[in-house]
């Protein structure tokens, strides 16, 4: 890998948020770029872990040609919707496994 370090937007700034902000750290060759979450505070706190942007505005960070990674820490119920936008263009890590049907005849 040359001297250019992988950039990724944190989804979700609860507890896996501030987890993944702070594990982030310790990786070499990856810098932490943004962070969203709905509550500004939480934005805030979260980034300055890792001195990254916060924000209240997900696709801003989903649709950030600049951002390599996108690292979805939302909350269970939000995973889908989150994982759907940002897959869409760029590289996505989610704790949880998906299975994206388009109608129930995908199953069979």
């Amino acid at each position: 890998m040359s001297g250019a370090k992988i950039r990724i937007g944190i989804l979700g700034a609860g507890a896996m948020g501030l987890e993944h902000a702070g594990s982030l750290l310790d990786v070499a060759g990856v810098e932490v770029a943004a962070v969203f979450s709905r509550d500004r505070s939480r934005a805030a706190a979260t980034a300055k872990i890792c001195e990254a942007r916060p924000t209240t505005d997900a696709m801003e960070v989903i649709a950030n040609p600049a951002i390599d990674a996108i690292d979805v820490c939302v909350p269970s119920v939000n995973h889908r919707e989150f994982v759907t936008a940002a897959s869409s263009t760029a590289n996505t890590f989610s704790a949880k496994r998906l299975l994206l049907f388009r109608s129930m005849t995908d199953v069979r």
